[in-house]
């Protein structure tokens, strides 16, 4: 997904899918604008914790 910060926004979020029909009005979702250096490691420690 492009970045929203310097103006562009090239993938549809997930807002814009309720708008579609694509996601239930009623679902929870968020949409996260993250660095991969921020967000894998923390995805990566949550998967391996699952194993525990």
């Amino acid at each position: 997904m492009d970045r929203p910060e310097p103006g562009g926004l090239s993938g549809a979020t997930l807002s814009e899918a309720v708008s579609w029909g694509k996601v239930n009005k009623e679902a929870l979702y968020t949409t996260l604008i993250c660095d991969a250096t921020i967000a894998l490691p923390l995805v990566f420690s949550y998967l391996k914790n699952l194993k525990k």
